[in-house]
């Protein structure tokens, strides 16, 4: 093998370096979409926190390059010329990432500006002018949270399409069992709006069967008080604002565990062993 490198030089190391980034970066990536930790790292983590991870793993790979070099080169001066390549290579990257990550910076601060604008517009009712700050913040960053708002604006302007559209998207950026929750929340305010009980009823199931199987005290988190003052919400019957009201509050652990146990016996069906026990 050393033989094999002392022939072709510095083009056979440079081989086995492309090849080690590739191998270890393909194994690292894998793993973050295996173990979920993708899309927390996608959606969740912060620019500084992705930037020193990022830097971490860049760290780990070229001192792992660093090893090869001195393991595969044949001599002093091959040794010396592929560190300074590596130097080079590695001063470049270091670059262009850390100005990839100081532009998101930039572009976090106006999302956050935009997003913050959006909630006032919406809060004051002016969902028009909200749906427009949505749109222009999901441009820069497509974000759980302020898509689920999105989905309450287009809800209380009654623009199913634009909804649907949102309802889409959420599946992909959830995290986390309260994500969970709060999509079956904005999954179900359509057919609480058109008052399709048959709909509902099927999304409220689904709910109580994926919160059971959640860690206790799992909760939406979630303030509908946006929904409540439309007029759409207004309109609708008695008996949907109440299934609505018992229906979000349950996903926010809100009320007396008796009450929360009788709902998920009413919507959910109760479990096989309480009707052994009967």
């Amino acid at each position: 093998m050393m033989g094999f490198f002392a022939t072709y030089g510095n083009q056979a190391i440079l081989l086995v370096l492309f090849l080690t980034f590739g191998w270890f970066g393909h194994i690292f990536f894998e793993w973050l979409k295996e173990t979920n930790r993708w899309k927390r790292f996608r959606f969740r983590l912060s620019t500084s926190e992705q930037y020193w991870r990022i830097s971490a793993f860049f760290v780990l790979m070229t001192v792992a390059s660093s090893v090869v070099i001195l393991w595969l080169s044949p001599s002093y001066e091959t040794k010396s010329s592929n560190f300074g390549l590596l130097v080079q290579v590695a001063t470049l990257v270091f670059g262009l990432y850390t100005g990839y990550f100081a532009f998101r910076q930039v572009n976090l601060g106006r999302f956050n500006e935009i997003a913050t604008t959006a909630n006032k517009l919406f809060l004051e009712g002016k969902y028009k002018k909200a749906i427009k700050e949505y749109e222009a913040a999901t441009e820069i960053k497509f974000d759980f949270i302020n898509a689920c708002e999105q989905a309450e604006c287009y809800v209380c302007m009654e623009d199913w399409e634009g909804y649907e559209r949102i309802i889409e998207l959420l599946p992909n950026a959830q995290v986390d069992d309260r994500d969970t929750l709060l999509f079956f929340y904005v999954q179900s305010l359509g057919y609480f709006i058109d008052e399709d009980l048959k709909e509902v009823k099927g999304i409220i199931k689904k709910a109580i069967e994926a919160k059971k199987s959640m860690k206790q005290g799992v909760r939406m988190s979630w303030s509908t008080v946006d929904i409540e003052k439309s007029d759409c919400y207004k309109a609708t019957e008695e008996s949907i604002k109440k299934l609505f009201k018992d229906f979000s509050s349950y996903l926010n652990n809100e009320g007396e565990i008796a009450s929360k146990e009788a709902f998920e016996n009413a919507y959910g069906g109760k479990t096989k062993k309480k009707k052994d026990e009967q």
